[in-house]
């Protein structure tokens, strides 16, 4: 676990990963930051050295201390990623679709011909990109296997 990293916990609920990340970013709070500090301080002392313990133990128990003063003195953001993701979609594909959508309501509010023609060009466009970007996502995901 780094600081500001994700770190997983399951919920016996449904198996849900619910993703923890520290807020970091608080740290840049002058006051927030001094706080971490003596939180940390408090924390070290804590830790013992003159047990004969490993380096490795050392520093897990070090690791562990800072990660708990994060998450006291900045909190954690708790993130439910279950939603599905599409490989294929991005920004153009987005872009295009809401060209698509603003040309359908052009259409629908003067029912021209013209405009008509213009948003079929445009779902034309989308339907090419989107089959495209579907084609590559199958091809990257066969190289992996």
């Amino acid at each position: 676990d780094k600081i500001g990293a994700k770190s997983e916990n399951w919920l016996d609920a449904g198996k849900k990963t619910i993703k923890e990340i520290i807020k970091t970013y608080k740290l840049r709070d002058e006051n927030i930051a001094k706080e971490f500090v003596l939180h940390l301080d408090k924390k070290l002392e804590k830790i013992n050295l003159a047990k004969n313990q490993n380096a490795e133990k050392l520093w897990n128990t070090f690791k562990q201390h800072i990660l708990d003063a994060a998450r006291q003195t900045c909190g954690v953001s708790k993130i439910n990623d279950d939603k599905k993701k599409t490989a294929w979609w991005n920004e153009d594909i987005k872009r295009e679709i809401q060209i698509k959508k603003d040309k359908w309501q052009q259409y629908i509010k003067l029912k021209t011909t013209n405009k008509y023609d213009e948003y079929k060009q445009q779902r034309d466009i989308v339907k090419r990109m989107v089959l495209e970007a579907k084609r590559k996502s199958w091809e990257e995901f066969g190289c992996k296997l």
